[in-house]
């Protein structure tokens, strides 16, 4: 996976786990498997791990119920 630096989100919706990828500007990349290679790659190289209780979330993640939100996960990818 060869992405620009941006963020990781790894959530649960409908009990589905599901990990996310968006650019630095919060645009949708991609989606893959949280348990893949690819993933646990840029979760070793990821700089931190931060709620998305943030209103910068807001938008990307509207679907989410507040229980989901709160136990979803953004990673902070390096450049």
């Amino acid at each position: 996976m060869g992405y620009a630096p941006g963020y990781l989100v790894i959530y649960s919706q409908n009990h589905k786990l599901t990990a996310s990828i968006y650019d630095a500007y919060l645009n949708y990349v991609d989606e893959a498997d949280p348990e893949s290679d690819s993933v646990k790659e840029l979760l070793a190289k990821a700089e931190g791990e931060f709620d998305i209780q943030d209103v910068m979330w807001s938008e990307v993640l509207g679907e989410l119920t507040p229980e989901e939100r709160a136990k979803a996960r953004a990673y902070k990818l390096r450049t």
